[in-house]
């Protein structure tokens, strides 16, 4: 939305130097708020802009930084897993943290198990986490293993989610949102 000014009325002649002076000042301190467009300073956002639902156009260089974003990916088994299964495999094209515990990240099932049902979580084919179905829990628990809590991924490798050696009959549907940041 455009700044305006608030103006006074001039309605006569005479005394009204101090109603234009007023006005000029008004239309000075909107002039303040808004952005150069040929940079002149002040020139810096103070909130966010909203363009509406309308594109950015000829822009030459956006330049940001992943750092504050989170990468989610959600996966969704169907029906139940047979012994050792790969369930999932993701090729990190970004450098990813996964954070202790794998905090932020859920898994559900819809009939839970009638003993623990264990599943791996792999970095390029190696342990570093599980996510744990016990019976009368629908609610996974995840934990990371070994001794660095965080874990982070470099593009190529490889996130994979395996079903333990022994099968459950019961367990069905089972879904899981991974969270991490960029880093």
């Amino acid at each position: 939305m455009a700044k305006q000014p608030t103006l006074q009325t001039i309605t006569s002649g005479y005394g009204s130097t101090q109603l234009i002076n007023n006005n000029f000042q008004a239309i000075y301190d909107q002039f303040l708020l808004v952005l150069s467009r040929d940079g002149s300073l002040p020139n810096a956002m103070a909130a966010d802009l909203d363009m509406g639902g309308n594109d950015i156009i000829n822009v030459g260089t956006i330049s940001y930084s992943i750092s504050n974003f989170s990468f989610e990916k959600s996966i969704f088994i169907s029906g139940t897993p047979v012994e050792d299964e790969t369930l999932y495999m993701y090729v990190a094209t970004f450098n990813l943290l996964f954070p202790v515990n794998f905090a932020r990240t859920y898994a559900r099932v819809e009939t839970d198990p009638t003993s623990d049902f264990v599943l791996s979580v792999q970095k390029n084919g190696t342990e570093i986490g599980t996510i744990t179905f016990s019976n009368g829990s629908y609610v996974g628990v995840l934990a990371t293993t070994g001794t660095s809590a965080q874990r982070s991924f470099a593009p190529g490798d490889i996130l994979k989610v395996v079903a333990p050696a022994t099968a459950d009959a019961t367990i069905e549907n089972i879904a899981i949102s991974f969270i991490a940041e960029f880093s």
